[in-house]
């Protein structure tokens, strides 16, 4: 496998080949980004290696106790809502115990 390094250029890559490549050869581009540079979208290789790398670094959220209360009462609210709904269920099929 060879690899050639070329530069875009007004939008364009120019790679200069080797004479033994003969017209029609085909070719995989792979592109990379320099060191240093950004890329224009953030979903390329080099981008989603930066963020996993950052990614472990941030400490896990915390849930404060008001929002572990109101968590635990609409718990409490939509099991009541259950039985309330399984009740009214089994009164309409005469099965009320």
């Amino acid at each position: 496998m060879t690899t050639l390094i070329a530069k875009v250029k007004n939008g364009r890559i120019d790679v200069p080949v080797f004479p033994e490549f003969p017209d029609g050869s085909e070719v995989e581009v792979s592109l990379r980004f320099a060191p240093g540079t950004t890329p224009a979208v953030d979903n390329d290789p080099y981008s989603i290696d930066n963020w996993l790398a950052g990614a472990g670094s941030d400490e896990p959220p915390l849930i404060t106790d008001a929002e572990s209360e109101f968590m635990r009462t609409m718990r409490k609210a939509d099991r009541d809502l259950e039985k309330a709904r399984t009740k009214l269920r089994d009164t309409r099929a005469g099965n009320e115990q």
